[in-house]
Protein backbone atom coordinates (compact mmCIF):
# COMPACT_ATOMS: atom_id res chain seq x y z
CA UNK A 1 0.00 0.00 0.00
CA UNK A 2 1.58 3.23 -1.15
CA UNK A 3 2.52 5.92 1.76
CA UNK A 4 -0.15 9.08 2.17
CA UNK A 5 1.02 12.01 0.75
CA UNK A 6 3.90 13.75 3.28
CA UNK A 7 4.01 10.21 4.71
CA UNK A 8 7.78 9.30 5.77
CA UNK A 9 8.90 6.29 3.68
CA UNK A 10 9.61 3.25 6.24
CA UNK A 11 12.92 1.43 6.03
CA UNK A 12 13.54 -2.15 7.57
CA UNK A 13 17.42 -2.22 8.23
CA UNK A 14 17.98 -6.22 9.11
CA UNK A 15 21.91 -6.26 10.31
CA UNK A 16 23.64 -8.52 13.01
CA UNK A 17 26.30 -6.68 14.01
CA UNK A 18 24.62 -4.08 16.93
CA UNK A 19 26.83 -1.20 16.65
CA UNK A 20 26.43 -1.16 12.83
CA UNK A 21 22.87 -1.89 12.13
CA UNK A 22 22.23 0.89 15.19
CA UNK A 23 24.63 3.28 13.18
CA UNK A 24 22.67 2.43 9.93
CA UNK A 25 19.60 3.28 11.70
CA UNK A 26 20.23 6.80 13.24
CA UNK A 27 21.99 7.47 9.82
CA UNK A 28 19.13 6.57 7.46
CA UNK A 29 16.63 8.45 10.31
CA UNK A 30 18.65 11.73 9.82
CA UNK A 31 17.19 11.54 6.44
CA UNK A 32 13.61 11.33 7.42
CA UNK A 33 12.95 7.80 7.47
CA UNK A 34 10.87 5.72 9.34
CA UNK A 35 13.09 3.14 10.62
CA UNK A 36 12.81 -0.02 12.13
CA UNK A 37 15.74 -2.52 12.69
CA UNK A 38 16.42 -6.89 13.03
CA UNK A 39 19.00 -8.57 13.97
CA UNK A 40 17.89 -12.41 12.55
CA UNK A 41 16.62 -12.90 9.04
CA UNK A 42 13.59 -14.96 10.67
CA UNK A 43 12.71 -11.83 13.00
CA UNK A 44 12.82 -9.36 10.16
CA UNK A 45 10.27 -11.90 7.90
CA UNK A 46 7.99 -11.75 10.92
CA UNK A 47 8.24 -8.00 10.95
CA UNK A 48 7.76 -7.50 7.55
CA UNK A 49 5.20 -8.75 7.46
CA UNK A 50 3.17 -7.49 10.32
CA UNK A 51 4.00 -3.58 9.05
CA UNK A 52 5.34 -3.73 5.47
CA UNK A 53 8.00 -1.45 4.65
CA UNK A 54 8.41 0.07 1.59
CA UNK A 55 12.26 -0.35 1.59
CA UNK A 56 14.40 -3.97 2.87
CA UNK A 57 17.94 -2.93 3.51
CA UNK A 58 19.19 -6.17 4.45
CA UNK A 59 22.69 -8.08 5.12
CA UNK A 60 23.81 -11.02 3.27
CA UNK A 61 24.99 -13.32 6.27
CA UNK A 62 22.58 -13.27 8.91
CA UNK A 63 21.64 -15.94 11.61
CA UNK A 64 18.32 -17.50 11.10
CA UNK A 65 17.01 -17.18 7.99
CA UNK A 66 19.95 -15.49 5.55
CA UNK A 67 19.53 -12.31 3.65
CA UNK A 68 18.97 -13.47 0.07
CA UNK A 69 15.87 -16.05 1.46
CA UNK A 70 14.18 -12.87 3.24
CA UNK A 71 15.05 -10.60 0.20
CA UNK A 72 13.09 -13.08 -1.83
CA UNK A 73 10.50 -13.40 0.71
CA UNK A 74 9.76 -9.66 1.58
CA UNK A 75 10.32 -8.90 -2.18
CA UNK A 76 7.20 -11.54 -3.18
CA UNK A 77 5.11 -10.97 -0.34
CA UNK A 78 4.97 -6.74 0.08
CA UNK A 79 6.52 -5.57 -3.43
CA UNK A 80 9.07 -3.47 -1.31
CA UNK A 81 12.23 -1.97 -2.33
CA UNK A 82 15.49 -4.28 -1.38
CA UNK A 83 18.53 -3.62 -1.40
CA UNK A 84 20.93 -6.14 -0.18
CA UNK A 85 24.78 -5.49 1.92
CA UNK A 86 27.94 -7.76 1.71
CA UNK A 87 31.42 -6.96 3.03
CA UNK A 88 32.06 -10.35 1.60
CA UNK A 89 33.86 -10.91 -2.13
CA UNK A 90 31.71 -8.59 -4.68
CA UNK A 91 32.24 -9.86 -7.72
CA UNK A 92 31.07 -13.00 -6.37
CA UNK A 93 27.61 -11.84 -6.00
CA UNK A 94 27.30 -10.17 -9.08
CA UNK A 95 24.73 -12.38 -10.12
CA UNK A 96 22.10 -11.71 -7.56
CA UNK A 97 18.84 -10.35 -8.32
CA UNK A 98 18.74 -7.32 -5.78
CA UNK A 99 21.25 -4.14 -5.80
CA UNK A 100 23.65 -4.50 -3.69
CA UNK A 101 25.55 -2.55 -1.53
CA UNK A 102 29.24 -2.97 -0.47
CA UNK A 103 30.81 -2.63 3.10
CA UNK A 104 31.94 -0.99 4.44
CA UNK A 105 29.47 1.60 3.54
CA UNK A 106 29.71 4.57 1.94
CA UNK A 107 26.39 6.61 3.54
CA UNK A 108 25.79 9.06 0.12
CA UNK A 109 26.23 6.12 -1.97
CA UNK A 110 23.67 4.08 0.23
CA UNK A 111 21.20 6.83 0.45
CA UNK A 112 21.58 7.45 -3.57
CA UNK A 113 20.56 3.72 -3.95
CA UNK A 114 17.69 3.87 -1.76
CA UNK A 115 16.46 7.09 -3.48
CA UNK A 116 16.47 5.00 -6.39
CA UNK A 117 15.32 1.87 -5.73
CA UNK A 118 12.36 3.62 -3.77
CA UNK A 119 11.66 5.38 -7.13
CA UNK A 120 11.88 2.30 -9.17
CA UNK A 121 9.22 0.35 -7.83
Amino acid sequence: MPNAPGEPLRVLVVEDEPTSREALRDLIELEGYVVETASRGDAALLQQRATPPDLLLTDLHLPGLDGLSLARCTREETGCAVLVMTGSDWARHADLEFELVEKPIDLDRLLDQMRRVLAAR
